[in-house]
């Protein structure tokens, strides 16, 4: 399995790589699924690895996909 940097995530998502993202000692951003997924003529989120960390803050029933598992939310 690749791993994918953060600039290939901005690359492949949004198109959206912040000035000096190279220089940064960190970085945060928040985007929402709903318009990323909707610029992107598939569906589905893919399982890759990726050279950084995700989190996800979900309000409402929702179902939560990772490799061959669905996790599913009622109570947030």
């Amino acid at each position: 399995m690749e791993t994918t940097s953060l600039e290939e995530f901005y690359k492949q998502m949004a198109s959206l790589i912040p000035e000096n993202i190279s220089k940064e000692i960190g970085h945060f951003n928040i985007f929402r699924i709903h318009d990323l997924m909707a610029a992107k003529a598939k569906s589905g989120m893919p399982y890759n690895r990726r050279a950084y960390y995700k989190i996800s803050l979900i309000s409402g029933r929702n179902k939560a996909e990772y490799a061959d598992k669905v996790i599913d939310i009622e109570n947030n």
